[in-house]
């Protein structure tokens, strides 16, 4: 079973009751390089709380460390901005598409492996925004907000009320970055993005664009 978010995205003390879905021993060998770059890229995030700073702390920074290609891939992507309150300023990092893409899909079909089990997301095509919280505060009101999380992330959503072809999700990382996923049977729910933009081999075939 595979643990969705990935145990090592949460405290050592707070890894227990997590959200799981079936995973074969392959697909788990080519997704754990992309969890590693997810956590390391949302516990950074400027305005992470103390989960995410303990995990930048503790893990990224070993992470880092260790990996000479990451270090270099998301120095290489950090562009500097001005922060009210913080003199010296911060630096934004971004992360690709398809990583972002292909993780927050696989926590929508592990949420509906749980909370949707009869429901087929096999045809779905799915489209990924980031957003603020405080962008979408009110309409993730009108969303139910499932429990876990540990401080560690927030989930919400569910299938659309009108005809159960569909739903919405979304999920929001050490009270920082927040990812709306929206799905569905329609073609009008696929997102461009080139399939040479992700490395042979580097996801499983679930998870490849289409």
């Amino acid at each position: 079973m595979d643990h969705v978010p990935p145990k090592e995205f949460f405290l050592p003390n707070q890894r227990t009751n997590l959200v799981t879905a079936p995973l074969c021993i392959e697909c788990h060998e080519k997704l754990s390089e992309n969890d590693n770059r997810m956590r390391s890229w949302l516990s950074c995030a400027l305005y992470a709380n103390e989960a995410g700073k303990w995990i930048a702390r503790n893990r990224t920074r070993k992470s880092l460390d260790a990996d000479d290609r990451m270090r270099r891939e998301m120095a290489g992507n950090i562009s500097p901005v001005k922060v009210v309150g913080l003199p010296r300023g911060a630096g934004t990092i971004k992360e690709e598409q398809w990583r972002v893409r292909a993780f927050i899909i696989r926590l929508t079909k592990a949420f509906l492996y749980k909370y949707a089990p009869a429901y087929d997301y096999f045809p779905d095509f799915f489209t990924i925004r980031q957003r603020t919280y405080h962008e979408e505060k009110a309409y993730l009101s009108t969303l139910q907000k499932h429990d876990g999380g540990n401080n560690v992330f927030e989930a919400w959503g569910g299938l659309m009320t009108d005809n159960h072809t569909g739903g919405i999700w979304a999920f929001r990382f050490y009270e920082a970055g927040l990812f709306i996923c929206v799905h569905g049977k329609d073609v009008k729910y696929r997102q461009p993005i080139a399939p040479d933009s992700v490395p042979d081999g580097s996801l499983p075939k679930s998870l490849e664009p289409r």
